[in-house]
């Protein structure tokens, strides 16, 4: 079951900041700038997308597995889905 958010608060990106937060650790940890890390992970760059990951699960253990990128808002959105049986 998807995380329990309606069309309507999923677009407030209410959980921007936090995965903006996670992202300039990201930049600090890797002597990156900000708008480079930013842009890296938005293509699927798998050093900073690992890092990411891995900062936000040592904050927020198990709370978000999924996040996704709203190009209108320039907003990032995080989630927690359930895994498939």
């Amino acid at each position: 079951m998807p995380y329990p958010f309606l069309e309507e608060e999923k677009h407030k990106h209410v959980t921007n900041k936090l995965a903006r937060s996670v992202l300039k650790k990201v930049a600090k940890e890797t002597n990156l700038s900000y708008h480079q890390v930013i842009m890296d992970f938005r293509k699927g760059d798998i050093e900073i997308t690992t890092a990411f990951w891995c900062i936000l699960n040592e904050e927020n253990p198990k709370n978000f597995n999924r996040v996704d990128y709203c190009s209108g808002c320039n907003s990032f959105t995080l989630y927690h889905e359930e895994e498939a049986n």
